[in-house]
């Protein structure tokens, strides 16, 4: 039985990508993430960039892990608001 991922962190990396992080699920095949409850990524390693995202728009992130095509539950959540850069020259 595969643990359900945890400490899921969601960091701005850009002014319009977030990073995803999580911690590792031991015997975990891949990770499936989930974008205001709508799956965006299968991923091999615990950690995921969102981009192209809209600006001043807040998101929300869950994941799970898969093994042979069963899948946990959901993590908890972790939210990131993505505001536009202010101009510089």
């Amino acid at each position: 039985m595969l643990a359900i991922p945890e400490n899921l962190v969601a960091k701005a990396e850009s002014s319009s990508s977030i990073l995803l992080t999580w911690d590792e699920v031991e015997n975990a095949e891949s990770y499936n993430v989930y974008r205001d409850g709508d799956s965006i990524a299968n991923v091999t390693n615990p950690t995921y960039t969102d981009k192209d995202l809209e600006y001043n728009t807040e998101y929300c992130y869950t994941g799970t892990a898969v093994k042979n095509d069963l899948e946990t539950n959901k993590s908890g959540e972790a939210w990131a608001h993505k505001f536009e850069l202010p101009i510089t020259t």
